[in-house]
């Protein structure tokens, strides 16, 4: 039985992390603002609110030098994936030998 019910419903509320989407390009760690514009502070980012517009955008640029980045309040929750260039999503389901 629960002791405290509040506790738990404020504790859920409070796990409800504001989530951004963002461009990070891979070699400088910067994230896209605009075109030819980049920054290292991440509020500062465009955020996408998807991560379809993000890839939209990134193939249209040096999409294998980017990642996109879900990127919460909280950093420890970030989520960082690369974005395949053309070579390389061309690569992604072979199989490599292990000898």
């Amino acid at each position: 039985m629960l002791e405290n019910p509040a506790s738990i419903e404020e504790c859920h509320h409070d796990s409800q992390a504001q989530m951004r989407v963002l461009l990070r390009h891979k070699k400088t760690g910067r994230f896209f603002c605009a075109t030819d514009r980049w920054t290292a502070n991440p509020a500062l980012a465009t955020d996408f609110h998807t991560g379809w517009w993000a890839t939209a955008i990134a193939v249209s640029m040096d999409a294998e030098n980017l990642a996109v980045v879900y990127a919460f309040d909280d950093q420890r929750y970030n989520i960082n994936i690369p974005i395949l260039g053309p070579g390389q999503a061309r690569d992604f389901g072979k199989k490599r030998s292990l000898v």
